[in-house]
């Protein structure tokens, strides 16, 4: 095999397909009017269209929109459920006053619903307000339809963190548009990636939709007059701008995902590896890692590193391994298992050919030549 270079993603590629809306960013930098809304409110239409929700609020990053989803909901004793698995920003984002308790995953990657029942049953009567907070991990949906109805049952908010998975969706319609309040992060490696820092929020609540637009805005729809106490939250106008085009290839670009995930699990080694599988209430997952698991994770990202692919682990430290939440490291062994054996492979909308097949060969070789003997 010719040695090659394969990166984990490739977002510079992206501008070639949208790079016509630099006059628009032009037309912006010339007007001076840096803080005009109109582009950002262009997106946030496009957005709530394309998600099927009623609004949409564009926000500075992915943190900050899952901050001000938990502070719109959040209301004097307040539990936060998390899965255990998903990324330290939906732990960090709450404030103090907010408790936190994590839910192990399934075997899909996504929150455990047997578990989340037994935490809801347990905890309902000791909080004013549960926030269940859903991560559809690696582009797979969550089992919406078995999560709405716990939140239902036990009076429970649902939030849905999109950032992995724009474009997804169960039978009932895409992700995004359950949930009271639905975060996303926009960072640039995510599906819909911006170039920079962006995050935004969708909901069929014009309640919500009006708190959140305060609460990004210092409180504010009015220069200098501040109702409550918010942040400084706003998307910028250029990222805006930037995402309005790439929204329009989304679509696109989830399909090539697809078809690289049907061929990576069909060719890759199934004896060694744990491929990922789509469970029976998923209708498309958009893949935006393609997560493989053995227990030789280690000696395997070190031999695809040395030989040229990059690959990602989705996160090598859990959120209850880590100083600051170390008191939630009760249970959740899937998660513990998972994070010692997960492995990202190379997965993006312009991923050729010829680089896909080397990939399967590196992988694939490392096991039918027994490399992985060699390891700790």
């Amino acid at each position: 095999m010719n040695h090659m270079n394969i990166s984990i993603n490739d977002v510079a590629s992206q501008w070639a397909d949208i790079s016509y809306c630099e006059n628009n960013i032009l037309d912006f930098l010339r007007s001076g009017n840096y803080m005009s809304d109109e582009p950002i409110q262009k997106f946030e239409h496009a957005y709530a269209d394309y998600i099927d929700t009623s609004y949409a609020v564009g926000v500075s990053n992915g943190t900050d929109a899952l901050h001000l989803c938990y502070e719109v909901l959040k209301k004097d004793k307040t539990l936060l459920i998390l899965q255990a698995n998903t990324f330290i920003s939906d732990a960090i984002s709450a404030a103090e006053d907010i408790t936190i308790r994590l839910v192990d995953c399934d075997m899909y990657y996504q929150m455990n619903t047997d578990l989340l029942q037994e935490r809801l049953a347990y905890c309902r009567n000791k909080y004013d307000t549960i926030i269940v907070c859903i991560t559809h991990m690696y582009g797979h949906p969550a089992n919406i339809p078995v999560i709405m109805k716990l939140c239902e049952e036990y009076n429970a908010y649902l939030v849905e963190d999109c950032s992995h998975a724009q474009g997804a969706s169960v039978l009932e319609g895409r992700v995004g548009s359950f949930g009271m309040v639905n975060p996303a992060s926009l960072y640039p490696g995510k599906n819909l990636g911006a170039a920079g820092e962006a995050g935004i929020i969708t909901t069929n609540s014009q309640l919500a939709d009006n708190h959140l637009r305060l609460l990004r805005n210092i409180g504010s729809r009015q220069k200098y007059v501040h109702e409550i106490k918010g942040t400084n939250s706003r998307m910028d106008a250029i990222q805006a701008i930037i995402l309005k085009e790439k929204l329009t290839l989304l679509d696109k670009w989830n399909t090539i995902r697809k078809h690289i995930s049907m061929i990576y699990a069909k060719e890759l080694d199934r004896e060694h590896l744990v491929l990922p599988e789509e469970a029976p209430w998923c209708n498309e997952c958009v893949y935006y890692t393609y997560t493989i698991r053995t227990k030789y994770r280690n000696a395997l990202k070190e031999y695809l590193h040395f030989k040229g692919i990059d690959t990602n682990i989705y996160w090598p430290y859990p959120i209850q391994k880590t100083k600051m939440y170390s008191e939630l490291n009760v249970g959740n062994f899937k998660t513990l298992i998972y994070a010692s054996e997960n492995l990202g492979l190379p997965i993006h909308p312009y991923l050729n050919e010829d680089s896909l097949s080397y990939i399967i060969k590196c992988v694939n070789s490392f096991f039918s030549e027994k490399i992985y003997e060699n390891s700790n």
